[in-house]
């Protein structure tokens, strides 16, 4: 059987987009004493908003600490790649920064994961688990606002979305230990004892906290 598609008039898409925009300009807008003139009707949909802003506190609170882990575990893989296989024999420090630097610009996780796939076998439970990361933070990263930014308003869908931003996150954290135990593995086969290692790494803190 044919599927059925509903064509929505082009006016109607039109009003559809400019009703939405209208209330995410509505959710930014501020105190009346700020000069913003409201009718009756908005003023009391911005009260019945600011009465959810514990939720939205959660809500923002949940997807700005998804997005750190999210792009701290892609910055771990990369180092790991690029430690094992990028660097060259001879490569100065700064070397190492510049190309650093450059796959910071032009590398996204989905390119560093199916490069690392080219140069190593993955166990299948390894690329499961990183083929899930990707397609959650991908998830995260293109589908979060459009699909569920109403959620703050809506306790039924707030829940087991922030349920799913923190099983992101400690997806993201466990990958992290995971990719950092095989760079201090790599590290000591070098010839870097451990206690080098835990110097290094009291250097970056001493040089991060003033």
């Amino acid at each position: 059987m044919r599927r059925l598609i509903r064509w929505v008039p082009a006016k109607e898409v039109l009003n559809r987009c400019a009703a939405l925009w209208s209330f995410r300009r509505t959710m930014a807008w501020h105190k009346n004493e700020n000069g913003v003139v409201m009718s009756d009707e908005m003023q009391d949909l911005k009260d019945r908003m600011r009465a959810h802003h514990e939720s939205v506190r959660l809500f923002l609170f949940s997807v700005g600490s998804t997005l750190i882990q999210c792009q701290a575990f892609e910055d771990r893989l990369r180092q790991y790649k690029l430690l094992v296989y990028g660097r060259k024999s001879g490569m100065t420090a700064e070397e190492f920064k510049g190309i650093l630097a450059r796959s910071r610009k032009q590398d996204t996780l989905g390119t560093l994961l199916k490069d690392l796939g080219t140069l190593t076998a993955m166990e299948p439970k390894t690329k499961a688990l990183l083929d899930e990361m990707l397609a959650e933070r991908n998830w995260f990263t293109h589908h979060l606002e459009y699909e569920h930014g109403l959620a703050p308003y809506d306790p039924d869908a707030l829940v087991p979305l922030l349920q799913r931003l923190h099983d992101i996150q400690r997806r993201a954290l466990h990958l992290q230990k995971e990719f950092e135990k095989l760079v201090i593995a790599f590290t000591t086969d070098q010839g870097f004892s451990t206690d080098q290692i835990d110097a290094g790494t009291r250097d970056l803190l001493n040089n991060a906290i003033k």
